[in-house]
C-alpha cells in the first residue's frame, strides 16, 4: 500500500489547524487539515457526516469508483 499512497505528515501546525476546524471528531479534523495542507482534491471516506461543510470535496468509496469509471 505504501508504494501507491503517500502518507501526510502530522506536525504541530497540522494539529493547530485541526483544532481550529472545530469538527466534532478530532481525527477527522486532522485528516482534513492534512488534506488542506497538501492541497488535495478530495478525501475518500465512509464517514461523510464527519466532514460536513468541508472546504475539500468529500467522496464515498463508491463515488470515487463511479467518477473514475467515467474517466475511462
Amino acid at each position: 500500500m505504501l508504494l501507491t499512497l503517500e502518507v501526510c505528515a502530522v506536525n504541530q501546525d497540522i494539529l493547530k489547524t485541526a483544532l481550529a476546524l472545530n469538527l466534532d471528531d478530532f481525527e477527522d479534523a486532522v485528516q482534513l487539515a492534512c488534506a488542506m495542507n497538501e492541497n488535495l482534491d478530495a478525501i475518500i471516506t465512509r464517514d461523510l457526516q464527519g466532514f460536513v461543510n468541508s472546504p475539500i470535496t468529500i467522496l464515498s468509496p463508491g463515488e470515487l469508483l463511479a467518477s473514475l469509471s467515467e474517466l475511462s
